[in-house]
């Protein structure tokens, strides 16, 4: 129910923007890390670098601009443990929608700065191996959040942005024939995304 009145939202959202801009972005997520808050223990594992692409609507009014945006954040998978810890956790895959807020500075040249707020919701896809047939991971979205400043040059756009992909994740284990559901526990994927825009439109 819940992701359902938030894609509602957006989508009410959407219909009042009226004359919209539309970029569209490739970029990097970078100094990624995965972490887990279990009880009073915080545990965490680094990411990769994996590459997003990225579409956004957005209406400005004078100096504030808003609108909504979705993205494809490509799979991407830890780095080693140290010493004997171990993973089944494989990859990644994040598709975060949500809303956006700019808000850009008055200057007198060609580069434009803007400083750029991101809140929505986040759908994971996690892919686990070495896992036996009475073993399954239960996964579910959870916030998204994302701030960070833009430059502008005519319609190119460099966006600079630190992000936070949050979800639930759930170990169950299969007892005669009856699965017996663990704790829920929270997790966040945090990384720091530098991409490379278009603006086109109106």
């Amino acid at each position: 129910m819940k992701h359902l009145l938030g894609v509602l939202l957006l989508i009410a959202l959407c219909s009042g923007l009226g004359a919209v801009n539309y970029r569209v972005a490739v970029g990097l997520d970078a100094a990624g890390e995965m972490i887990g808050f279990n009880e009073a223990l915080i545990v965490g594992m680094q990411n990769y670098t994996a590459p997003t692409v990225s579409v956004q609507v957005e209406n400005r009014q004078y100096a504030v601009t808003y609108g909504i945006g979705v993205d494809y954040q490509f799979p991407r998978v830890n780095k080693e443990l140290p010493g004997s810890w171990t993973s089944n956790l494989r990859e990644q895959t994040y598709i975060p929608l949500y809303g956006i807020l700019l808000y850009s500075f008055p200057t007198t040249t060609k580069i434009s700065p803007e400083l750029i707020v991101q809140f929505g919701y986040s759908f994971p896809k996690l892919e686990f191996s070495n896992l036996d047939e009475d073993e399954r991971y239960s996964v579910e979205g959870g916030l998204f959040s994302g701030v960070g400043f833009g430059l502008n040059y005519q319609d190119f756009t460099l966006n600079m942005l630190y992000r936070v992909n949050g979800f639930t994740m759930r170990y169950d284990e299969l007892h005669n024939n009856i699965w017996e559901k663990g704790e829920d526990y929270k997790y966040q994927t945090r990384q720091c995304n530098i991409s490379l825009g278009y603006r086109f439109g109106k």
